[in-house]
This record gives C-alpha cells, sequence and structure tokens, in this order.
C-alpha cells in the first residue's frame, strides 16, 4: 500500500500539461473516475458527461490512465484493473469523506474531508498554511481542524461556532490522529485539489 504523499504525487502527475497545454481535469477529476470506472465499465462521452469535462478531456485522461496501467479498455467502455485498484485503495484508506450538515452556519450539507495520519494545525498559522492551498484551488471558505491525543481542536474558532461545529462532526471522525477540512458541498473537488497538492508538497513524505 503506498502512502497518501506518494498518492498525491501520482495523481498530480496525471495532470501535468504537456507542451503548455493544461489537460483540462484535475487530481478531483482522476479519483472519481476512478471510483467510477471501479463499479463499471463506461465509455469516453460517457465519463466526460459525468466528470463535468469536455471529450478531448476525457480521452487524454483515459490515455494518461492506461498508460500507468490503471485501466483497461474493452467493447463495454473502460475500467479499473489491479494498479488503478491498488491506487484508489490508497486514496481511499487515507482520506474518508462524511456529509456534515452545518444549517446553523448558512452552509447546509457539507463536506468534511478526513485526512488520516496527518497532524492537524496546532495553531492559526497552520491553519492558514493548509487554507493557502484550499484557496489557491478556488474554495475561499473553509473550516480546519483535526483531531488528535484524543482532542477534536479547531484553532481561532470563535466559540459560537465551534459548538456548532463540534457537535456535528461524526463519531468515526474522531479517532487517531487526522486533519480535518470542512468545505461547502458545492466546493468539494477544489478543496479535494488543494489538499492533493499540500499532500504531494510536504516535506516529511
Amino acid at each position: 500500500m503506498r502512502s497518501i504523499f506518494e498518492v498525491s504525487r501520482t495523481l498530480l502527475s496525471l495532470c501535468t500539461p504537456v507542451r503548455g497545454g493544461s489537460p483540462g481535469f484535475t487530481p478531483y477529476h482522476v479519483f472519481e473516475a476512478l471510483r467510477m470506472l471501479s463499479r463499471e465499465p463506461v465509455g469516453r462521452v460517457g465519463l466526460a458527461l459525468r466528470l463535468g469535462i469536455g471529450e478531448s478531456s476525457a480521452r487524454t485522461l483515459i490515455e494518461r490512465l492506461e498508460a500507468h496501467g490503471f485501466i483497461k479498455r474493452s467493447r463495454s467502455g473502460v475500467m479499473v484493473v489491479g494498479k488503478g485498484l491498488e491506487l484508489l485503495e490508497s486514496i481511499s484508506r487515507a482520506i474518508t469523506v462524511f456529509d456534515v450538515d452545518l444549517e446553523g452556519l448558512n452552509w447546509g450539507v457539507s463536506k468534511l474531508i478526513v485526512v488520516w495520519g496527518f497532524k492537524p494545525p496546532r495553531d492559526l498559522v497552520g491553519v492558514f498554511k493548509i487554507r493557502d492551498y484550499i484557496v489557491a484551488e478556488g474554495c475561499r471558505e473553509a473550516i480546519i481542524g483535526g483531531f488528535s491525543n484524543g482532542t477534536l481542536s479547531y484553532p481561532g474558532m470563535p466559540e459560537e461556532v465551534w459548538r456548532i461545529v463540534s457537535a456535528k462532526i461524526p463519531g468515526d471522525a474522531l479517532r487517531g490522529e487526522a486533519l480535518h477540512v470542512i468545505v461547502p458541498q458545492a466546493k468539494f473537488g477544489e478543496a479535494f485539489n488543494g489538499i492533493i497538492r499540500m499532500l504531494s508538497e510536504t516535506k516529511y513524505s
């Protein structure tokens, strides 16, 4: 099983521009494609529609996944195989996503992204370092904290917000050591991309 740091670099490498042109997809799209193609075979057009990307981008994504041995083409479509299933399992073991209802903050149903084994921030400096990666990908609203040494902590959070948020964190997210990032549901993809980029640049990886 590969570490999430290695996996993050793999996801980013799949999205590397070639000859100056952006491939039109992000690590989030790669992750969603792997999840989708692990359940059933899907053709290029169907993949493009489900991911919300252009057909040419879907073709490039398929070609890159195939070149790495993550997928296999057949008459019925594209399917994840061996190495692709291992990559997907590595991501799924390291990152868990929960739905949390933050109606009290006018966010409604939001996404709690839990990165297992990653030290949560101890102060606002740490919060801002993580937030910078997420903002750079287009997600400007994020609540950042985590669980460590049996304690849930979200540095710098106002008391009235803490009461709402702490009551909504699911019990399954309160174990071991983990980073927590809560974002509006509509910005999950951008937040995921920011987290992947941060993990890929983590020095102690």
